[in-house]
C-alpha cells in the first residue's frame, strides 16, 4: 500500500496487506475465503468445533469430556482428534492426565446415538496402542 515502507506490500480488496514477493493476490484471496470455525474451549480441556461436513469435531479427549459438552449444551462429537502427546505430565513424571480418554465417548456414541465414533491419530503405532487398550476395556486382559 502507499503507506507501507516495504515496496512490494499491497492490499487486497478487503484491506488485508500481503507481500507480492512472498504470495500472490490469488493465494491471499483464497485464504480469505476459508471460513473461520467457531471454537468452544471445554472446561476440563479440549476444543470442540462445529463443521458443516461432519458435525462437531473435538481435539483432545480429557476425562469427563462428555459431561462438559452436555453441560454446555453442545452435541457430543462423533469425531475426535487424539493429541500426539496423549498424556499431560505437568504434575510430575508419575502423575498426569490422559488426554485420550476415548472409551466413554465411544460408548456414548454407540449406545446413545447408535453410531460409531471416529478417532483421528497421528501414527500407526498410536492406532495400535489405542486398539489394544480399547480391546482390554471391552474384553479384559
Amino acid at each position: 500500500s502507499a503507506g507501507s515502507p516495504l515496496p512490494n506490500v499491497k492490499e487486497t480488496s478487503t484491506g488485508e496487506e500481503f507481500d507480492e514477493d512472498v504470495e500472490s493476490p490469488e493465494i491471499v484471496l483464497s485464504y480469505e475465503s476459508i471460513p473461520v470455525l467457531e471454537q468452544t474451549k471445554l472446561p476440563r480441556g479440549g476444543v470442540s468445533v462445529e463443521t458443516s461436513a461432519v458435525g462437531r469435531i473435538q481435539f483432545g479427549i480429557p476425562p469427563e469430556t462428555i459431561k462438559d459438552s452436555m453441560r454446555l449444551g453442545i452435541p457430543v462429537p462423533q469425531v475426535y482428534i487424539v493429541p500426539v502427546e496423549r498424556f499431560c505430565r505437568e504434575m510430575g513424571p508419575a502423575l498426569g492426565v490422559n488426554l485420550a480418554e476415548f472409551e466413554f465417548p465411544a460408548y456414548f456414541n454407540f449406545f446413545v446415538y447408535k453410531k460409531r465414533c471416529m478417532l483421528v491419530v497421528d501414527s500407526h503405532d498410536a492406532e495400535e496402542n489405542i486398539r489394544r487398550v480399547f480391546s482390554e476395556t471391552l474384553l479384559g486382559p
